[in-house]
């Protein structure tokens, strides 16, 4: 009896050898799938940034500047017209001294209407 007793003793330590080495298997084969997938992700982020860094660093961003057409200049000399000037500096003092002479007209009259 005690003989088996120790047989089905050791099976079951058997048994549960085995079920310890399969969970252990298992749990090694996700963690080493999930690493996996995290190396890539981080892999693929870094490779991202570096094509980041070196589009940044290329000639045409580091220029200065860029002729992009034909440099056009006119014939005649662009002027100020004088003419138009003229007429409407007169217009504006004629505009504001007509304003200050009702303004003065009315400060006149309140105060001959304090007085």
């Amino acid at each position: 009896m005690i003989f088996y007793v120790r047989k089905l003793s050791n099976l079951k330590l058997k048994d549960l050898e085995k079920e310890k080495e399969n969970i252990t298997n298992d749990k090694l084969k996700n963690a080493e799938v999930e690493l996996n997938i995290n190396f890539e992700k981080r892999l693929e982020e870094l490779e991202n940034s570096l094509v980041l860094e070196k589009l940044k660093l290329t000639e045409d961003r580091i220029k200065n500047s860029d002729i992009v057409g034909e440099i056009m200049t006119n014939i005649f000399p662009v002027k100020p017209k004088k003419s138009l000037i003229v007429v409407v500096a007169f217009l504006t003092g004629f505009i504001i001294s007509i304003f200050l002479v009702f303004l003065f007209n009315f400060i006149k009259q309140s105060r001959s209407k304090i007085n």
